[in-house]
């Protein structure tokens, strides 16, 4: 898995947003990295998110579940960034977005950590039901 260091937002982000309406990196396995302009709660704002389908290894945590089993994990880490967090997760696919790309990296950076963690994941799954 390619780590967050890696991570790099193109110079030119704002004219890809304005042309393309979005901007897509698949580099992140298993995440998709999007980044596009929204309008959310009457404001205009640039989402910077992650999304990633259900794992083959953990078939059995729906999208939902897998939002609030990160929501969970960064909460322990870093109060504040959980704050910042959106969830728009489905069954089939967890969504976490933020309008902060400093606050993005943090978050995937954490998001990666813990799909190394499955001790982790485990417990958190525990303290969920």
């Amino acid at each position: 898995m390619k780590k967050v260091e890696n991570l790099k937002f193109p110079s030119n982000l704002l004219i890809i947003l304005k042309d393309e309406g979005f901007w897509e990196n698949d580099l992140f396995n298993p995440f998709l990295i999007t980044v596009e302009e929204i309008h959310y709660k009457g404001l205009d704002k640039i989402s910077y998110e992650a999304s990633f389908p259900i794992l083959e290894e953990y078939d059995d945590i729906d999208g939902y579940e897998w939002e609030d089993i990160i929501r969970a994990f960064i909460k322990e880490q870093n109060p504040f960034l959980e704050s910042k967090m959106i969830g728009e997760s489905e069954e089939d696919l967890c969504i976490i977005w933020t309008d902060d790309p400093d606050n993005f990296k943090t978050m995937l950076s954490f998001m990666q950590e813990l799909l190394e963690q499955p001790e982790t994941i485990a417990r958190l799954r525990t303290t969920e039901e």
